[in-house]
């Protein structure tokens, strides 16, 4: 797809893009108002890091820099929740707690969100403290524990040592002292005082450690009650979900696009039936309270009045060899635009000087008395049952030049059996011998009989297809049905074609070609 057309696109489902953005706008707006009001308190910790250890000032910002991914998340954790929801009585935890590392420094901030302002200042101040309490229990724990184990050597070793001790004094005071053991003893009393030495430095240390605790973290800033809510941000969510609903309408008008296989471009058309359409019709607008404007008679220079001079010039290349008298225009479903095409056509048709009888054979729901303003108290009904009277006393004569139209006359109880009598087969000759060019508006192809009927009576026919209306199936069982009575298929026309939905070349070859200054027939 070119870029044209997803334009193209854009503008055919601009409705439901509206309609999304306003809608998930509007909601996200009500939900927004009705919110209460957030406030955010904020306290400001810096990382210490560990001061036990004796280190450069360097080595301790480079350590507390490394403690702070650590810090941040136990600051949230749930145990510091419980101990807070515990201390300030709290029936159920509302706040919302996030920390923030400051750049290139020591500092945590601290971000507690909640509805009461005051309460959240409260929080803020007091999560540090709990979080030092719980680290100051965890390392007296640990340090307690490892106090215990290095007594517990001590003794040990203290008393291999007396043991060693008394066995040299025995030895040394014996008759007869054995000097291998003694020098045994004696080595083993040296490693003995080297551990008890190690053991003895270990412990003072950590004796030292339980009394020179030092807090993690320090506060650097404590929260105040906040003034100003941060939130619910109602012009932030509100442009947000209309953001969003734009583009989920978006994806929903292309998934739809996507979905649909209907006949809609003249490429379409190519590709099913191996040739191209012999007319694109753009989609046009037609006047407010005037429908039964005929657009190449009341507006011969627009776009819409040149494509139907572009089927007139197409319908006589087709048949060169093979003059027409007699076209039928049929489609495959109703409402696809062949009355409008009759109309036209028969409009461009007269403006090259030859006179045209429109015939509604549609007796079903007959359309051309509307578009041309005609009443129909007499037609083609009334003509069949009276074959000897002069075609002039029901063919009625238009506004337009050269143009005359034969109504459908009163609705008969049997549309079928009347297209395909003598009679009517009487009146076609009779109407060719009247006119230069007779072209028959008839019922939809695959709804009724009637344009079959007719359809192998007539020197040729031209197939309607409203772009967008038919799948493809669909028009290759109206052609299907068109061969199998051996009816002279003149081509199709594309109707209700919007341009920007295909190739710009393509169309611009229909509105380029030339015009024939010649008949009709």
């Amino acid at each position: 797809m070119e870029l044209l057309h997803y334009l193209a696109l854009l503008r055919k489902w601009f409705w439901l893009i509206l309609l999304g953005t306003a809608l998930s706008g509007a909601i996200a707006f009500v939900v927004s108002r009705q919110q209460p009001p957030v406030y955010r308190a904020t306290t400001t910790l810096l990382i210490s890091g560990n001061s036990n250890d004796v280190i450069s000032d360097y080595r301790a910002i480079l350590a507390a820099e490394n403690l702070i991914p650590t810090y941040a998340q136990q600051l949230t954790s749930r145990s510091v929740q419980e101990a807070v929801m515990a201390q300030l009585d709290l029936p159920h935890w509302t706040a919302k707690v996030t920390t923030q590392a400051v750049a290139d420094t020591q500092l945590l901030q601290l971000h507690v969100e909640d509805t009461n302002p005051e309460q959240a200042a409260r929080i803020a101040n007091l999560i540090p403290m709990v979080f030092v309490q719980q680290e100051e229990v965890i390392q007296q724990q640990r340090l307690g524990g490892a106090e215990e184990t290095l007594a517990a050597q001590l003794t040990a070793v203290q008393a291999d040592i007396d043991a060693t001790y008394a066995a040299i004094t025995a030895l040394q005071t014996s008759d007869n002292p054995n000097s291998v053991e003694l020098q045994r003893l004696q080595n083993q009393l040296y490693e003995l005082q080297a551990t008890q030495s190690t053991f003895t430095h270990s412990y003072q240390e950590v004796r030292l450690a339980q009394v020179q605790i030092f807090d993690p973290i320090l506060v650097n800033e404590t929260a105040v009650p906040p003034t100003t809510p941060i939130g619910p941000r109602i012009l932030q969510n509100t442009l947000l979900a209309a953001a969003v609903g734009a583009m989920l309408a978006v994806g929903i008008a292309f998934f739809v696009e996507y979905l649909d296989n209907s006949v809609r471009t003249p490429e379409a058309i190519h590709a099913l039936m191996g040739q191209n359409a012999i007319g694109v019709i753009p989609q046009y607008q037609e006047k407010e309270n005037k429908r039964r404007d005929i657009i190449t008679a009341a507006q011969p220079r627009s776009v819409a009045a040149e494509a139907y001079r572009v089927l007139r010039t197409n319908v006589q290349l087709r048949t060169l060899d093979h003059p027409l008298h007699t076209i039928l225009v049929t489609s495959s479903l109703p409402a696809e635009g062949k009355s409008h095409t009759v109309a036209n056509l028969g409009a461009v048709i007269a403006q090259a000087d030859l006179p045209v009888i429109l015939v509604d054979t549609d007796l079903r729901k007959p359309t051309l008395h509307h578009l041309f303003n005609l009443k129909n108290d007499k037609g083609l009904t009334t003509a069949l049952l009276a074959p000897d009277d002069e075609l002039s006393n029901h063919v009625q004569q238009t506004s337009i030049k050269n143009v005359r139209v034969l109504t459908s006359g009163p609705t008969p109880p049997n549309p079928a059996e009347i297209i395909g009598s003598e009679r009517m087969k009487a009146l076609i000759a009779k109407l060719q011998q009247e006119t230069a060019v007779v072209i028959f508006d008839s019922p939809p192809l695959l709804s009724v009989a009637d344009a079959s009927l007719l359809a192998h009576q007539v020197d040729g026919t031209l197939l309607v297809v409203g772009a967008g209306m038919i799948r493809p199936d669909t028009l290759a069982h109206a052609v299907e049905s068109l061969q199998a009575i051996d009816a002279n298929l003149l081509g199709v026309t594309l109707t209700k074609f919007n341009p920007a939905t295909a190739e710009s070349y393509y169309y611009a070859a229909y509105n380029e070609a030339p015009a024939l200054n010649g008949r009709f027939i």
